[in-house]
């Protein structure tokens, strides 16, 4: 683990599981691709792959104060450095203005070990998606309308609601 990771302040399953029970407003963030998402994530965690973050993240947490935590399984952004996910991620939230950032203790190994529900994997459409650019256009369109609030994996729709 790099000098630099282990200054990021750590969250434990425990905490998370307790925040949901709560209904404290929590984001856990898995920063891998999709594919690698696909293959099991824990139950609320939404993906967010680091090569959209930046994009991404704004629209899905909009409030800065939200208690974002992240993990990557140990995935390595460099691995020459050895640079991880979460500590490149960490960097960019934190720049971003996100004040309640920290990592996954135990990364996803610790998930499992707590015996928290985890989800081993992700159903796949059985079906390609149709090609062309009218198509796509609709695709996105219907994405943007559907797209998921990252926090508690509730619609915003949704939350509106509650509140």
């Amino acid at each position: 683990m790099s000098d630099s990771l282990n200054s990021i302040p750590l969250r434990h399953t425990a905490e998370l599981t307790q925040a949901l029970r709560n209904g404290q407003e929590v984001a856990i963030v898995d920063l891998r691709e999709e594919a690698d998402f696909g293959t099991g994530h824990p139950l609320f965690a939404t993906n967010l792959p680091l090569s959209k973050l930046e994009i991404e993240v704004l629209d899905r947490i909009p409030r800065r104060s939200t208690a974002i935590t992240l993990y990557d399984n140990g995935q390595r952004y460099n691995p020459r450095t050895g640079t991880r996910l979460a500590e490149v991620a960490y960097q960019r939230l934190k720049a971003l203005g996100y004040v309640d950032v920290a990592l996954l203790a135990g990364d996803l190994a610790g998930w499992k070990e707590a015996g928290v529900r985890f989800l081993p994997i992700l159903i796949h459409r059985a079906k390609p998606l149709p090609r062309g650019p009218n198509i796509i256009i609709s695709l996105l369109r219907h994405k943007k309308a559907r797209r998921k609030s990252l926090v508690n994996g509730r619609h915003a729709l949704e939350l509106s609601r509650s509140i």
